[in-house]
């Protein structure tokens, strides 16, 4: 954040004229000398009314009333109260607890259109690894195929290598960001390649369900089931 504007500096009193001094001192020493005198005057008929009214007894004094009990043990009490100290939690609020570890996809479903034809790929296999720092790794490995079958042609997406992510959940749902792929996608049609290019990740936000050992993921095209395969992520 840039840093505001400094406040103004003070405002300074103005200086006095040089004969300033000099013209007001015979004003001050007469006004002195006439507190002096009054003073004086005052003074004698104070000891002349004391001379005349005084019976020998001394002054009163005053006694000042002792501090109440109650009250002190109030203050007491409110000096010695101190503030209970907020509950901790080591619970991470931005990263649920459950989805970290390994899990294997038991059935990946989804939509996609190749060539104009609308289609439902399926496949099974990927891991996928959650991390407490904020970490995911989605590993294709070697070939992990997904199929779909449309009327008598039958198309694959075949995709090799490794995803990686940061990932946070809120309300429900596991947010991603910084996708980077290392791997290729290759396309094929009965059999026969028909593109490739390189991995890369969609950072949609997905829907999720985890308990125990099961996992569902739900995308805007896709719905993912998976099995935990244990709870320290590789």
């Amino acid at each position: 954040m840039h840093p505001g504007a400094p406040p103004p500096p003070p405002p300074q009193p103005p200086a006095q004229p040089p004969n300033q001094v000099g013209a007001t001192l015979p004003i001050l020493v007469g006004g002195l000398a006439l507190l002096l005198i009054v003073g004086v005057i005052a003074g004698a008929m104070l000891i002349s009314s004391s001379l005349e009214n005084d019976d020998g007894s001394g002054p009163s004094v005053a006694s000042s009333p002792s501090a109440s009990p109650s009250a002190s043990a109030t203050a007491t009490a409110t000096t010695s109260a101190s503030p209970s100290p907020e509950p901790s939690t080591s619970e991470d609020p931005l990263h649920d607890s459950c989805l970290i570890g390994t899990w294997q996809e038991t059935s990946h479903d989804s939509d996609t259109t190749i060539e104009g034809v609308r289609m439902r790929l399926h496949s099974w296999g990927a891991t996928q690894h959650f991390k407490a720092n904020g970490r995911l790794t989605v590993d294709y490995g070697d070939a992990n195929n997904a199929r779909a079958k449309v009327v008598n042609t039958t198309y694959e997406v075949i995709s090799s290598g490794i995803l990686t992510y940061n990932w946070q959940t809120s309300q429900g749902q596991i947010l991603y960001s910084n996708a980077k792929g290392q791997g290729t996608v290759i396309y094929r049609k009965s059999g026969r390649e028909t593109s490739r290019v390189p991995l890369s990740g969609s950072i949609d936000p997905e829907r999720y369900t985890c308990s125990g050992d099961s996992l569902r993921e739900f995308g805007p095209t896709w719905t993912i089931e998976l099995r935990r395969v244990n709870t320290a992520p590789l």
